[in-house]
């Protein structure tokens, strides 16, 4: 469970004066959206408001269907300041809303860039040097590597922790020339007032190989860490001999997640004659396979810790979590772990591969070959299965909100230049915006929607 009674300290509650904000640039309106960045965003908004802080959400607007509407929508950005919709206002009237808005009440107190791949970066820059608050750098994903931003090349193997070039890339579909050079001159030009955020030693060992010059300005802040609750009770033991095993996929069945692979698993002959099962929890995927079942997740009917709860209703004994990516954090790792399931990764997943090796938690394979020959010795699986469930909830059962950020936030404001007025919001853009998010519910966005990083 995710014990949240803790989540912000009295210290830290009593040293952050009142009326004071953050500024947080991301992908999406974090309301509407259920990737990891947003479940992320949604729990830092959560942790400042216990001491009295408040966010400004900004995000871009773009439709990726035409190049001369993306160029027109790009001056308009979306912004939700406490918890409320106000509107896209003109990226270069940014800095009067703020000013005129919020501001009047407190003091800004820092900006952080959780994703900026889709605002330019030209009109980022701006808004940034009429705004000379502290930056923080968040890394959910690697989009400040590469546009692809699990660094996959084409969609398909990890491409290394290094800088992209026309070498390295080459033969990549997501190799872009420019892209790089223009994110390297965008963080170069906050130096001095940059400082970088990773959730795990992971994301740090591949930004920081892009990135070397950065290493010394990067910190790893997990996002949860352990909490004070006694981990819930219910949590299924390992299958026991003869019975049947039961593994389960976690979340988006995409390829970058290992979907792939899990379906072939379940369709193997040779893991089909065992006592298996196989279940996938979440939204189901298009052409859904019979081998495998399919089991639904409201988090709205049954609150953020319906994952886990559903884990331990089913009995799930091994999660295969196969990312092809090397994870920056992956919450449904720890959703797992706190069900006390055993994970299932390889050498490429980043901090899910970490974890399981340093805890104990999981089995690291290097290939499909040997996944299905470990799952082929059942009294093997259930030995690790039993011991990765002790470490796992002896660990890992009950997890916090880790509020590191209110201890580390500046204590004091940036003062904003005085405004005229206060900017309205365009009215057209947020017309377009809301039949955007009609289109996109009535489920006819182009391919599905999947966890974005973390």
């Amino acid at each position: 469970m995710i014990d949240r009674t803790d989540q912000v300290g009295e210290g830290a509650r009593a040293k952050t004066p009142a009326g004071r904000f953050v500024v947080c640039f991301t992908r999406a309106d974090y309301r509407q959206a259920a990737s990891g960045l947003e479940k992320y965003l949604t729990e830092e908004i959560e942790v400042l408001a216990g001491a009295g802080l408040a966010a400004v959400c900004v995000f871009p607007f773009r439709t990726r269907r035409n190049r001369a509407v993306d160029a027109w929508l790009s001056q308009y950005w979306g912004v939700v300041a406490a918890g409320k919709w106000r509107g896209f206002i003109r990226a270069a009237e940014l800095a009067d809303w703020l000013a005129a808005g919020p501001g009047k009440a407190g003091g800004l107190l820092e900006v952080q860039l959780h994703h900026v791949q889709d605002f330019p970066l030209d009109s980022l820059a701006r808004f940034l040097a009429a705004v000379p608050a502290p930056v923080r750098l968040f890394v959910h994903d690697y989009h400040a590597v590469c546009g692809q931003y699990n660094l996959l090349r084409n969609g398909r193997e990890f491409c290394g922790p290094t800088a992209p070039s026309a070498e390295k890339c080459a033969g990549c579909r997501s190799w872009n020339a420019a892209y790089a050079p223009a994110m390297r001159a965008f963080l170069d030009s906050l130096r001095g007032r940059l400082s970088v955020w990773v959730p795990s030693a992971a994301a740090a060992r591949v930004f920081a190989g892009a990135y070397p010059e950065w290493a010394d300005q990067m910190r790893v802040v997990p996002h949860w860490r352990p909490g004070n609750a006694p981990a819930a009770t219910g949590a299924t033991g390992a299958a026991a001999g003869g019975e049947t095993l039961k593994i389960g996929f976690v979340g988006a069945p995409t390829t970058a997640k290992g979907w792939d692979v899990f379906v072939r698993l379940s369709q193997r002959p040779e893991l089909r004659r065992m006592p298996i099962e196989f279940f996938h929890f979440g939204r189901p995927a298009s052409d859904p396979p019979r081998t495998v079942r399919n089991v639904p997740i409201s988090f709205v009917r049954d609150g953020r810790g319906a994952m886990t709860a559903a884990l331990r209703r089913a009995g799930v004994d091994v999660v295969l979590l196969w990312s092809l990516w090397p994870e920056t954090y992956c919450y449904v790792l720890y959703e797992c772990l706190q069900a006390g399931t055993m994970v299932l990764t390889h050498p490429d997943s980043g901090n899910v591969a970490d974890e399981a090796r340093q805890s104990g938690v999981g089995i690291v394979l290097e290939k499909e070959t040997e996944l299905v020959e470990y799952l082929a010795d059942a009294p093997r699986v259930r030995a690790d299965a039993a011991r990765c469930r002790s470490a796992a909830l002896a660990g890992f059962g009950s997890m916090a909100v880790n509020d590191e950020i209110l201890r580390l936030l500046p204590r004091t404001a940036t003062p904003l230049a005085a405004a005229k007025y206060l900017p309205p919001p365009a009215r057209i853009a947020g017309m377009l915006h809301a039949l955007k998010m009609a289109w996109r519910r009535g489920g006819f966005s182009r391919g599905p929607r999947t966890r974005h990083g973390n």
